[in-house]
C-alpha cells in the first residue's frame, strides 16, 4: 500500500499553480475589454450630441437661426448647449458650404478626456 500523506498537497499546489497562470492570462483580456466598453460608451455619447446639436439646429427656433446666421458669418464657432455636459465634451460647428438659402457644416464633437482624445463628426445641413 502507498502513503499518500504528501500528495494532497503537492495536487494543491499545482491546481493553485494551474488556476493563476490561467488567472494572469484572462486578466489583461478584461481590462481591456471594459476599456473598450468604456470608449465605446463615450463614442455613443458623441455621436448622440452631433445628432442632436444638428437636429436643434433645424428646428427653426430663434436660437437657431442666430447660431446659423452666426456660422455663415464666421465660418466656425464653439457651439454650447445646457442639453449635454461641457466638462465633457466640447461641441464646435464648421461651415463646409454656404449660398443664398442653404449651409452645409460639420458638427464636431470632442471628448475633453485627459487621457483619450477622441472625436466624432457629424456632417449636417440646413436651410436659412
Amino acid at each position: 500500500m502507498i502513503k499518500r500523506e504528501g500528495s494532497i498537497l503537492i495536487e494543491a499546489i499545482i491546481g493553485l499553480f494551474f488556476l493563476g497562470l490561467l488567472a494572469t492570462s484572462i486578466l489583461p483580456l478584461l481590462g481591456f475589454s471594459f476599456n473598450n466598453i468604456k470608449n465605446i460608451r463615450h463614442r455613443d455619447e458623441m455621436n448622440y450630441i452631433g445628432e442632436m446639436v444638428a437636429e436643434k439646429l433645424k428646428s427653426k427656433s430663434v436660437s437657431a437661426m442666430k447660431t446659423i446666421a452666426d456660422l455663415d458669418g464666421m465660418g466656425e464657432i464653439i457651439y454650447e448647449d445646457g442639453d449635454f455636459d461641457t466638462s465633457l465634451y466640447g461641441c464646435k460647428l464648421v461651415k463646409l458650404y454656404s449660398s443664398e438659402g442653404f449651409i452645409e457644416y460639420i458638427v464636431i464633437i470632442e471628448s475633453k478626456d485627459d487621457i483619450n482624445v477622441r472625436t466624432v463628426q457629424y456632417k449636417s445641413s440646413v436651410t436659412k
